[in-house]
């Protein structure tokens, strides 16, 4: 395992405006936004361009792997595309940091968006130069400058990009100063979910966490999907896209815990089994491990590092659990409800965040 050196904010200035090393905001897209809205001094439109392509190539996570997973080493990841704007192959952001003499570790949020400003006014990964000021001449068209963007700096598969941009725009836009607070386009503000207001009705009467084995449970008519679609988005995009709970829409199995916490909480983690694990073992602000011994209904099953169920109960040597399985069988059997041997119980996890009880 490799041993990661401690980051140290570094005096780059690169291009445009100035920027101290240091990030302002609460999670990774507020972050994002006041980059290079204010760092960078880019207006809105600009902004939300590149907003909405990162968003699509890697829901904001720095360390996210091609195919949902997480790894901090580029290099461990073989020819599989990696970081903010899934550098492909993964190792070929180191190439890109040396270039942009970005100091820290490569799995840092800063440092990749010092290697990113770089690219943009110098040499993108498609080869393409100086792609910031071909993207000034869309400065009042979004539509022009995300897929400007997309084109010049990406290359990769239209996807939602143009509406993760209109999203940001919306959610972020219109500031003079950075924002501060969450901003997250997963707040809660409308009737779509947040702190209960989109719970069916005969889970409001239960109380604890087995409110978001309730939650999740009315999701048993989607489909699954692994993709940063399926409830890593965002639990307000998630939900807009999804106006009516049916087959067309898609969780993968921590985008189903996703869309359950916020539902129950408002809190929209956007992460994944990979998160949950980091959390448990650190900060500890969402969750942390119980005995197997002490599992019960709202609580996490994880039978490897790269799945989640969530419990409903135990009988005998069963685990009855309600997640989203796969996508290899036929409807309705890719979300719903499964039941594991005791022996499958690697990790529980509970949540602990706010409005646990």
């Amino acid at each position: 395992m490799m041993e990661w050196t401690p980051w140290k904010p570094d005096n780059a200035t690169g291009c445009g405006s100035s920027f101290n090393g240091s990030l302002t905001g609460k999670d990774n897209a507020t972050k994002i936004w006041n980059y290079f809205r204010f760092s960078r001094g880019l207006n809105d439109i600009l902004t939300a361009a590149i907003m909405g392509n990162i968003q699509q190539e890697s829901t904001f996570n720095p360390i996210l792997v091609e195919g949902m997973t997480e790894n901090k080493d580029p290099t461990a990841v073989g020819g599989l595309g990696w970081g903010l704007v899934q550098w492909t192959p993964g190792a070929k952001v180191l190439i890109a940091q040396k270039n942009a003499d970005a100091a820290g570790p490569i799995y840092e949020l800063a440092v990749q968006l010092e290697i990113i400003w770089w690219e943009m006014n110098n040499t993108a990964p498609t080869g393409k130069q100086n792609i910031l000021e071909g993207m000034k001449l869309y400065s009042n068209d979004l539509a022009k400058a995300t897929e400007y963007f997309r084109a010049n700096y990406e290359s990769g598969y239209e996807g939602s990009r143009q509406q993760y941009a209109r999203d940001a725009l919306d959610d972020y836009g219109g500031g003079t100063t950075p924002n501060v607070s969450n901003g997250s386009p997963a707040s809660p503000s409308n009737s779509c979910g947040g702190n209960g207001s989109s719970l069916p009705p005969d889970c409001k009467s239960i109380s604890g966490n087995a409110r978001i084995l309730c939650a999740a449970q009315a999701y048993d008519p989607v489909s699954y999907e692994m993709s940063g679609r399926a409830g890593h988005q965002g639990a307000k995009v998630w939900h807009e896209s999804c106006p009516t709970i049916g087959p067309s829409c898609v969780l993968d199995c921590s985008g189903l815990v996703n869309i359950a916490l916020y539902d129950v909480f408002g809190v929209d983690q956007g992460g994944s089994t990979f998160t949950m694990l980091a959390d448990a073992a650190g900060a500890q602000k969402l969750w942390k491990e119980v005995p197997a011994g002490q599992m019960q209904a709202g609580d996490m099953l994880l039978p490897h590092n790269g799945h989640v169920e969530i419990i409903d109960h135990v009988a005998q040597d069963g685990i009855h659990t309600f997640g989203a399985h796969t996508a290899n069988k036929p409807q309705p059997q890719q979300v719903g409800p499964s039941v594991w041997n005791k022996s499958n119980a690697w990790k529980i996890l509970r949540y602990v965040g706010e409005g646990a009880s």
